[in-house]
C-alpha cells in the first residue's frame, strides 16, 4: 500500500546519529508550515473564538498564532483553549474573543534554544506548542511536541528485536 509523505512532518538531516540529537535546536525543529505564508495558521487577538474554530479547521492544526496588527506575537491560541472554554457552541463562541483565552505566560523560544530545554519548557508547563520568536518579536514558528518526538525517532539508537520492532539501546 502506497503512503503519501505528511507534508507538515519535520524532516532533519541527522537522521539516525544519536550525536546529532543534543545540537538540535529550535529552529531545527519549526515545521514547515509558515504561520504568515498565504494560507497562515495566525489569527488576531481581536478575532471571535469562532473564526479561530473555523482558522484551526482549515489549516488542520492544533495551533493557532495568535498576533497585533504588526504581527507581534502575543498568544498561542490551541485546539485546548477552544474545548475549555465554557460553554462551547457557535453563538458563545461569535461572543468571545481570541485575547481573552491567550496571553503571553507562555515560554517563547528563540530560534537557538536546545532540544533539551525545548523538551523541558514543553514538560514543565504543559504545553503541546511553543513559538519561536525571531528578531523584533516576529514569529518564525511553532515547534510542537509532535515534531519533538519524531526528532527524537529519527536520531535515537535503534537496535535489533526478536519480534520485529525495533528496541532503542
Amino acid at each position: 500500500m502506497a503512503t503519501t509523505a505528511n507534508p507538515r512532518r519535520v524532516r532533519v538531516p541527522y537522521a539516525h546519529r544519536p550525536e546529532a540529537l543534543a545540537g538540535l535546536t529550535a529552529k531545527d525543529l519549526i515545521g514547515t508550515v509558515n504561520p504568515f505564508g498565504p494560507a497562515g495558521a495566525n489569527i488576531t487577538q481581536e478575532a471571535t473564538l469562532w473564526e479561530a474554530v473555523i482558522r484551526l479547521l482549515t489549516h488542520h492544526t492544533r495551533h493557532l498564532v495568535v498576533v497585533d496588527d504588526q504581527r507581534h506575537y502575543r498568544g498561542l491560541l490551541s485546539d485546548r483553549h477552544l474545548v475549555a472554554t465554557s460553554p462551547v457552541d457557535e453563538k458563545a463562541l461569535q461572543r468571545r474573543y481570541v485575547k481573552e483565552v491567550t496571553g503571553l505566560d507562555r515560554p517563547m523560544l528563540m530560534p537557538g534554544t536546545r532540544i533539551t530545554t525545548i523538551a523541558q519548557l514543553l514538560t514543565t508547563h504543559d504545553v503541546d506548542a511553543l513559538p519561536v520568536i525571531g528578531e523584533h518579536g516576529t514569529v518564525v514558528g511553532v515547534v510542537t511536541r509532535a515534531a519533538l518526538v519524531q526528532a527524537l525517532a529519527d536520531h535515537g539508537p535503534v537496535g535489533p528485536s526478536t519480534n520485529g520492532f525495533p528496541v532503542a539501546r
